[in-house]
Parts: C-alpha cells; sequence; structure tokens
C-alpha cells in the first residue's frame, strides 16, 4: 500500500523537470526533452511504487504536451507526427515504468526474504544455545523486540495445562487486565487473536498460542511500536518465530521431564538397594528374636510366670509383625524385578483358607474368620503359597482396618466359568475417592491405622496377577469391604 506522500512526490518530481528543461529547449528542440522525462519516468520506479510511477508517466506526458509541442500551453497538437510521437512516449513511458518497477519489487522482495532467512537462522542459533526454558523465552523475547520493533509477553502453560496469572518475567511489557482476556481467549483456542486478525481485532496486540502435543504451551503476544514493518511476509515471518520458539520450549519441557524420570529412577534405585539391604540384614536377627522369645514362652509356661509370660509374648508378636514388614519388603522387590515365578499345582482352596487362618491366628484374635467353601468345589491349579501369602495379607488388612469383634468371610465359588475368592469385612469400608489407589504402593487412606508400609495390597495384586488371575475391590452395600480373586477356568484349569 502506498502512501499519500508517494503519489504527490512522484508526479512533482516530474513537473519540476518539466519545468527545468524549459529553458533548453531552444538548444536541444522540444523532442529531446521527452527523452528527458523518459528517462525520469524509468528512474522512478527505483524510489516509488507502480501506482505512483504510472500517473508519473502520464502527467509527464501532459507536460510534454503542454509546455513543448506547438502550439504551445494547450493541449493541442498541431502536427500529427508529433500525436503519434506522443502515443509513443506515453506507452513507452508506462511500459518502462512497469518493468523498471517489477525489478525493483523483485529485488526488495530477494532483500526482504534474505532478511527473512537471516533472522529465522539468527533466532534458531540463539535458541539452540538456550539450556533451559528460562534463557529459551528471554531469548525468543529479545529476537522479536529486535527484527519486529515491538514489545512483547509470554504466557507459559502450568505443568496441569492451566493458563498462569501473571507472565514469564522475561516479557517487556506487562498487559492490563482487559488485555489479558486476548492472551487467554488466544491459550484456550489455540488460535491467533488480537490487532489485525479476525478475532477480538479491538486489542493492543496481536497474540499467537504456542500448541503442545497435549495442551496448549503458552501464547506470545507481540504489540508492535510502529503501524507498519518493511520485512517481508511480516505476519508469515513471526508465525514461523512462534512456531520455532515452540518447538525450542517442548525440548526444554521434554528435557526437564526426561531429568526428573532420571531422578526419580535413580531415586528409586537407591531405595530398592537399600530396602534390600536392610531387609536382608534384618531377617538374621529377627530370626533369632523369634527363636528365642519361643523358648522363653515355652519356659515361662513351665514356670506358670505370667509376667515373663505377658512380656515375651509382646515381644513375640512385635518380632512376627516386623517379620511380615520385612517379607513384605522382599515381596515387593522380587515383584518389581519380575522374578516371581508360579510354580502351579492342583490346590484345595479350603487347604489354603485353613493354613491362612493358621498363620493368623493371633490377628484373628477376637475376631471370627467365617470359611465358606462351595460344596464339591475342584481342586484348582495354584502356587499355594503365592495365594496362601495374597490370602494372608487380604485378611491380615481387614483384621487392621476393623474393629474387634468384625466378622470376615472368606468365600470360594466356581461362578461363570471362574473361580472366585473372596474376603469380605462388615468395617467401615473403604473411601470412595480411595478406592481406585488402594492397590498402589505405599498407598494409606486418610486416617488408616498408624503402622504397615502399605505394601500388603499391593503384593496382594502382584502374586495373584502373577498366576493370570484379577483383583478387585469394592464397597458392600451392607457396610465393609469385599477383595474379589478371579481365576478364569480356561486360564489355569480345574481338576475334579
Amino acid at each position: 500500500m502506498h502512501s499519500l506522500r508517494e503519489y504527490i512526490a512522484a508526479p512533482l518530481v516530474v513537473l519540476t523537470v518539466a519545468v527545468i528543461c524549459i529553458p533548453a529547449t531552444p538548444l536541444i528542440g522540444f523532442r529531446a526533452v521527452s527523452l528527458v522525462l523518459l528517462l525520469l519516468v524509468s528512474i522512478l520506479p527505483l524510489r516509488f511504487g507502480r501506482g505512483p510511477v504510472l500517473i508519473s508517466a502520464v502527467i509527464a506526458a501532459l507536460s510534454w504536451d503542454f509546455l513543448y509541442i506547438p502550439p504551445l500551453y494547450t493541449f493541442t497538437i498541431g502536427h500529427f507526427e508529433d500525436v503519434m510521437m506522443l502515443g509513443v512516449f506515453v506507452v513507452v513511458a508506462i511500459v518502462s515504468g512497469i518493468l523498471t518497477g517489477r525489478i525493483r519489487e523483485k529485488e526488495l522482495s530477494v532483500i526482504a526474504k534474505e532478511q527473512r532467512t537471516a533472522a529465522l537462522f539468527a533466532l534458531t542459533k540463539d535458541l539452540s544455545l538456550a539450556h533451559s526454558q528460562y534463557e529459551v523465552i528471554s531469548t525468543a523475547v529479545a529476537n522479536i523486540k529486535r527484527f519486529f520493533d515491538a514489545d512483547v509477553v509470554v504466557y507459559l502453560g502450568e505443568p496441569d495445562g492451566d493458563m498462569p496469572p501473571r507472565p514469564h518475567p522475561a516479557s517487556t511489557w506487562q498487559p492490563d487486565q482487559e488485555e489479558a482476556k486476548a492472551a487467554a481467549w488466544s491459550y484456550w483456542n489455540e488460535k491467533t487473536a488480537g490487532r489485525t486478525t479476525p478475532h477480538l481485532p479491538s486489542f493492543q496486540a496481536t497474540y499467537l498460542p504456542m500448541s503442545g502435543p497435549r495442551y496448549p504451551l503458552g501464547v506470545v503476544g507481540v504489540r508492535l511500536n510502529s503501524i507498519t514493518h518493511t520485512a517481508f511476509g511480516r505476519d508469515s515471518l513471526l508465525e514461523n518465530f512462534i512456531a520455532q520458539i515452540g518447538i525450542a520450549s517442548e525440548r526444554e519441557l521434554l528435557n526437564d521431564v526426561h531429568k526428573n524420570t532420571l531422578l526419580l529412577e535413580e531415586s528409586e534405585r537407591l531405595t530398592k538397594t537399600l530396602f534390600n539391604s536392610l531387609s536382608h540384614e534384618l531377617r538374621t536377627p529377627i530370626a533369632a528374636i523369634l527363636g528365642s522369645s519361643e523358648q522363653l514362652l515355652r519356659a515361662s509356661a513351665e514356670t506358670n510366670d505370667a509376667v515373663v509370660q505377658a512380656h515375651v509374648g509382646e515381644v513375640h508378636r512385635e518380632a512376627e509383625r516386623l517379620n511380615r514388614l520385612i517379607s513384605n519388603l522382599l515381596d515387593m522387590s522380587r515383584l518389581e524385578a519380575g522374578r516371581v515365578r508360579p510354580r502351579t499345582d492342583w490346590c484345595d482352596v479350603g487347604d489354603i483358607f485353613r493354613a491362612v487362618e493358621k498363620e493368623l491366628h493371633d490377628d484373628l484374635a477376637g475376631r471370627s474368620l467365617t470359611l465358606d467353601v462351595q460344596p464339591d468345589l475342584p481342586l484348582a491349579r495354584l502356587d499355594f503359597g503365592l495365594t496362601q501369602q495374597a490370602l494372608i495379607n487380604l485378611v491380615h488388612n481387614a483384621c487392621v482396618h476393623t474393629p474387634l469383634g468384625t466378622p470376615i468371610i472368606a468365600t470360594a465359588a466356581l461362578k461363570d466359568e471362574t473361580f472366585i475368592l473372596i474376603i469380605a469385612d462388615r468395617g467401615p469400608g473403604i473411601p470412595a475417592k480411595d478406592l481406585p489407589r488402594v492397590f498402589e504402593k505405599f498407598y494409606r487412606s486418610e486416617g488408616a491405622m498408624p503402622g504397615g508400609t502399605g505394601l500388603g495390597l499391593t503384593i496382594a495384586k502382584g502374586f495373584i496377577e502373577a498366576q493370570r488371575g484379577s483383583l478387585s475391590v469394592l464397597n458392600r452395600t451392607e457396610g465393609g469391604a469385599e477383595f474379589v480373586i478371579a481365576f478364569p477356568l480356561e486360564q489355569q484349569g480345574v481338576s475334579h
């Protein structure tokens, strides 16, 4: 778009030269003046646009006719050859101006493309040297400000995908509350908005989103300090800038995620190593405590010393609890290392339940464990030890989280071609918000009883799934929790 100044200046230059040539007419002749004006029209495109040049060509022809072709100072032409010459002058002037203008436009286009390429190269080079998210944004702001003569504001998305309430510290201006609405619209809709766009054009700046794979990475607001910009394809260049900035920003986000992942993996590895070392080192002294306490219990029973028997019994129970915790840690390590290999054989589920009841005799004190085994239930092909340990963890969990006197029901049945084992209690149940997470490692519900590691249910699920079964949990309508173990028959087989 050419300015009004060009449309005024170009014709004035032509008129000025036409007037200056009047004194020289007696020496060079009026036809030579046409060559001077043609040369001038050919030179004008080097400074002015096509529109002003075309108007100047017409004015040059009219000036030559009015000032130089007899009769003077009229637009009347006395000779036919002068008419032809004027016509040729007009055509040559217009064609010359157009061709020269095209050459100039191509030259400007090449220069602008070189500037555009240089700008993108400089931005890409600077971004490649950035080693943090802050450096990426600071580099981006500096390059946009330098190449576009603009103020820049950047909003980086939060880790949860929300737009932050405040701009990035590297921003060069602070939008007011009303202006920030355009930034928010661009962020959530992932579309360009603001000035010179179809969306919210009344705002001061143009807002361009940086899109990520799952949610927006952020939004960049550019407020130009001048109405026009000399760069070729300003809008597309700015979009390319934002695309490169988005790629660099996403790169740093992925680098941060990778670093955090490595730290977590290293932390988990060290934790596992520590747990394994402590667990193995503690097994020997605990075994000694258990053996010694059993000997003392028998000795105190023979001497009928109630005080010693009570204290030694407490030591023995706590040693058993500590032994169970250490066993859980070791079992968890085996599961995570993939070293659990089921050794299946034909098992009587009733025998497994009775073994669980015997193992948890002390924990079940004050509670009743009811065994409900379907009559004529066939043998199941299971790993006796893994299934027993899983059931021990489930029954022990019920003992810990239910009051004394609360019944626990163990059910075994064959239903819809599936072997079902159920451990149900009449306790308070599990809060609905905790149901999806009860099998997570180290997870404990709010208000849970103190003690324990939060591994029992995780290990139970791991042992069952190692046998191609499934373990789920739900709250009973009449109160309490119900853990359901399912073994599809086609996967583990049955025998009568």
